[in-house]
């Protein structure tokens, strides 16, 4: 639980770069916190719920990461702008 809201910090804060966060298990982390209330009362913007992504399967994370990746992908050269394929 520190380390989801540890990266969730540094990637609102501007200090990590927007990355894919997973929660496995939608009913588990909707029982477990209810980011939905903690938006509707004020205790996180309603932005940052699109900070993550959930999935219910292996297969389901691999689309978000992979589709993540082709939107943004990684640049492995500054200088020549050469990308690397993720997927």
């Amino acid at each position: 639980m520190d380390e989801l809201f540890e990266v969730l910090t540094l990637v609102q804060t501007g200090k990590k770069r927007r990355l894919p966060i997973i929660l496995m298990g939608r009913k588990y982390w909707d029982d477990v916190i209810n980011f939905a209330n903690m938006a509707k009362w004020g205790y996180i913007a309603k932005e940052d719920i699109k900070l993550f992504h959930y999935a219910e399967t292996g297969r389901e994370a691999w689309d978000i990461i992979s589709g993540f990746y082709k939107k943004h992908p990684l640049v492995s050269d500054p200088a020549t702008g050469e990308t690397v394929k993720f997927y």
